[in-house]
This record gives C-alpha cells, sequence and structure tokens, in this order.
C-alpha cells in the first residue's frame, strides 16, 4: 500500500509508527521502526519529508527515495527489477480508466497562465491550487 503525503509535517496515522519530536513517521534510514524501542518493522518503509521533515526539494528526495526502494530490495520485501510498460500503453491504460493526462506541454500552458495572471496583480505569480480549476483551464484549448 502507498500512502501519498502533502504538507509540511507528517500527520499521525493510527497504526503507523510516529516519531511525536520529529514530527515524521518513526524511521532509522526510511526503514519505518517503533519510536520506542527503534527495532526496525519488517516490510514498512517511508520516504520524502515524512521520512525527514520538510527539508530538502524534489531532487533530492527522489534520490533518497530510490536509496529506500534499494532498501526495499535488500530486505526482500517481494519487489525485484522488471521492465515497466512504455509511456503509450500507460497512457492508453490511465486513459482506458478515465484519468485525465496532463502532459508537460499542458504543464507549460498552465504556467504561462499563472504567470499572467501574477502579472495582473504585479506578482511573478497566481498559483491555481484547485485540480479541479486546473484542468477547466487546460479544457479551455
Amino acid at each position: 500500500m502507498v500512502l501519498p503525503a502533502i504538507g509540511f509535517t507528517a500527520k499521525r496515522i493510527a497504526g503507523v509508527p510516529y516519531d511525536e519530536t520529529a514530527q515524521v513517521v518513526a524511521n532509522e534510514d526510511g526503514r519505518v521502526v517503533d519510536p520506542v524501542s527503534r527495532t526496525v518493522i519488517a516490510n514498512e518503509y517511508v520516504a520524502g519529508w515524512a521520512r525527514t521533515g520538510s527539508h530538502g526539494l524534489i531532487g533530492s528526495h527522489k534520490g533518497a527515495s530510490a536509496h529506500v526502494v534499494e532498501h526495499m530490495i535488500v530486505d526482500g520485501a517481494g519487489l525485484e527489477a522488471r521492465e515497466l510498460p512504455g509511456r503509450e500503453e500507460i497512457d492508453s491504460l490511465l486513459r482506458e480508466r478515465g484519468v485525465q493526462i496532463v502532459s508537460f506541454d499542458d504543464w507549460k500552458r498552465l504556467d504561462d497562465v499563472e504567470v499572467a495572471r501574477g502579472m495582473r496583480r504585479g506578482a511573478p505569480r497566481d498559483k491555481i491550487v484547485d485540480v479541479e480549476a486546473m484542468l477547466a483551464v487546460l479544457a479551455r484549448r
């Protein structure tokens, strides 16, 4: 199971070991641990700010997340390297499931809209934070 996490501090989730002081999922180098005994809990891992607290950029966490995946493979968490389907196959599956795909060109259009909105009020950008609003902008081709 993968739980997405957005925000500056990890919130307590029932059943997930939590480090109250650091406000992160209790872990040692990405392996989840009991917060008191520091004993590793088999097959439980954490990445991103839920692992480290609110520091670092996406790029640094991408590398750190790959490091956690290495732990998963070494620990025998049922992961093995395999070939992934190509981009078109993934896009096709997502479309079949009714998922609207946002391409890099779409992102650039959103970026242009945000910058233009910001200029109108003397700011570098006016960020669109609602996903439905972003998709509505993209629907206006």
